[in-house]
């Protein structure tokens, strides 16, 4: 598939299948490719989801999605790659998914580390490669995850996603 401008993708819920074969969603903001020359030193068009840079020459295919009435909205899943990759990198990269501004990914980032808690060790979607095995959360993982938790829920002023988020601390003081 031949895009030739993510202009109309700019603040839609998109599905990106890279050229490697990962599937991303997430609510996308467009980057011109004078404001990634001057950020990343690459003048190239782009999608933002959260913290996920995505360049146009690296999209095989993207879509537009729409709220399809599920529990989910447009979303296909709870959590997604996104939320994986990120919690798998760290806390500190779970905090920049909890700091951002969009209270769609802050809660399905959430649904993510709740879903750890459930099954103590991956949730259900994968995402293993060989440069990066599968990720297992250590004391220091949920030591660091749960102190962003708790800073989430000083600052939100959305209620929800308050109440999510004192569900993990309670789950994880229990355990």
């Amino acid at each position: 598939m031949l895009i030739r401008s993510l202009r109309r993708y700019d603040g839609k819920c998109v599905r990106i299948n890279d050229r490697y074969g990962g599937v991303y969603e997430g609510n996308c903001e467009r980057l011109s490719p004078d404001y990634c020359l001057h950020e990343f030193g690459r003048d190239e068009e782009a999608l933002q989801i959260v913290n996920f840079i995505f360049y146009r020459s690296y999209i095989d295919t993207i879509k537009i999605l729409e709220d399809n009435g599920g529990p989910w909205g447009a979303f296909s899943a709870p959590y997604g790659q996104i939320e994986l990759v990120n919690a798998a990198d760290g806390p500190s990269f779970v905090e920049d998914v909890l700091e951002c501004e969009d209270n769609v990914h802050i809660m399905r980032m959430l649904h993510c580390i709740e879903s750890f808690f459930n099954t103590g060790d991956r949730p259900g979607v994968s995402f293993e490669t060989a440069e990066k095995p599968a990720f297992t959360p250590d004391k220091e993982w949920w030591e660091g995850t749960l102190k962003a938790v708790k800073k989430l829920v000083r600052y939100t002023d959305d209620d929800a996603i308050r109440a999510e988020a004192q569900r993990i601390i309670k789950k994880g003081e229990l355990s």
